[in-house]
């Protein structure tokens, strides 16, 4: 395999590596209009990368980490502080309400006859209202990989919990 636009593989991990942080860096930096972007930080490595690479960029990175009161965020939440610390990023706490969730699913509920709610649309509903708050021009996020790999617990119970208030308002 030999990403596109290069003529010759990589020989060594090493070499690979570069290719890839070359590559990355160059889509991540062309794509990231304005002066200021928000990123949504989780402290996971997918997220963590692009907040190092948008500062390398030289990018003004707002960072932002989500919290809920029914569902624990807490060690994202350590994480994403941690991390923002360690690369010299401001980092600012989103909570996520039951409004968000209603709200950022509205047009699926009322255009489908079997709506499929989709409990992660509600955290970036959340975190592009805060960015555009603060006059980000754009909000990346580093998803993807958590749920090939099966991660975010957290998200089986918010959806869960959703299940539940959808079904007895009669959705």
């Amino acid at each position: 395999w030999c990403p596109i636009g290069q003529s010759a593989r990589p020989n060594t991990e090493l070499e690979g590596a570069l290719l890839l942080k070359q590559l990355l860096t160059e889509a991540i930096c062309s794509g990231a209009p304005g002066d200021k972007v928000g990123l949504m930080l989780s402290g996971g490595l997918d997220s963590s990368v692009l907040a190092c690479i948008l500062k390398d960029c030289g990018i003004d990175v707002i960072a932002y980490v989500l919290y809920s009161d029914t569902v624990r965020f807490s060690r994202e939440c350590y994480y994403a502080e941690l991390t923002a610390e360690e690369i010299g990023i401001p980092i600012k706490r989103v909570q996520v309400t039951w409004q968000d969730l209603t709200e950022s699913n509205a047009i699926g509920l009322s255009k489908r006859r079997r709506p499929n709610v989709c409990w992660a649309v509600a955290n970036q509903y959340a975190a592009a209202r805060a960015a555009s708050e603060d006059g980000c021009s754009c909000l990346m996020m580093g998803i993807g990989s958590d749920e090939v790999l099966g991660g975010y617990n957290a998200a089986a119970e918010f959806g869960w919990r959703f299940q539940q208030l959808q079904e007895s308002v009669g959705h």
